[in-house]
């Protein structure tokens, strides 16, 4: 025998007290006599006591039936209303919603559109967690993220919203000094400046117009902070 209640039972159990007929409650619950029957018979069995007594033309509770009939309809309706309270929570969002964004990105991007967000949707708040490293989403309870990097948990769903063009630019001082590298490979003898919190921060993956990969290995000077502009206007993108 289940653990759970038999809620089933209890609820066309319930439909058949109310009504006083299988037929009545069947059509009110839209299922057949027969699946009525063989609930309330599930129950019944379960229970180990007569809920009706039956005749041809007549159909009567037991006192065990009566005793039993005013929780079951207590327990349907407190269903239909739990079903009605779903609806409509579902047809209006509503609640809190737990967001994570990268810090640069969500004071960029993110913030500014929040006004408007509240205007629609008025029943929901917010918690924004601006940070550039990743967090644990199912472990600190976060509902979504938004994220510039490729998805490595193939357990969490993931849309793409935008694609994002990166760039290595150098100052053109830097250049006079060191060269223009021509190659990816180029730069393993360069000094570099990557992000500190940027998952593998000391690989760089460039990919040709023809398809092909090549992978950067170098020495860096890492910073903890993103600004709020990558280079100065002066820089020059290598390509």
């Amino acid at each position: 025998m289940s653990k759970l209640p038999d809620f089933e039972g209890l609820a066309m159990f319930a439909k058949v007290a109310e009504e006083r007929s299988f037929a009545a409650a069947a059509r009110n619950i839209g299922v057949s006599v027969a699946t009525v029957s063989r609930a309330v018979t599930r129950l019944e069995e379960r229970l180990g006591g007569r809920l009706f007594n039956r005749t041809s033309r007549r159909l009567a509770l037991t006192d065990y039936g009566h005793m039993l009939a005013e929780r079951a309809t207590k327990i349907y309706a407190e269903a239909e209303e739990a079903e009605d309270f779903a609806r409509e929570t579902s047809s209006r969002p509503r609640g809190l919603v737990k967001l994570a964004a990268p810090l640069s990105f969500g004071a960029r991007w993110v913030a500014p559109l929040l006004p408007e967000f509240f205007r629609t949707y008025p029943d929901i708040s917010v918690d924004l967690h601006l940070t550039d490293t990743h967090a644990d989403l199912i472990g600190d309870g976060f509902d979504a993220a938004l994220r510039v990097a490729i998805l490595e948990d193939s357990s969490l769903v993931a849309r793409l919203i935008a694609l994002v063009r990166r760039f290595v630019v150098a100052s053109p001082t830097y250049l006079s000094r060191y060269g223009r590298p021509q190659h990816p490979h180029d730069l393993g003898a360069h000094q570099c400046l990557t992000y500190a919190n940027r998952n593998k921060r000391d690989v760089w993956r460039f990919t040709h117009k023809t398809a092909r990969n090549a992978r950067s290995r170098r020495q860096a000077l890492y910073a903890e902070q993103a600004w709020r502009r990558c280079c100065p206007r002066s820089s020059q993108a290598l390509r």
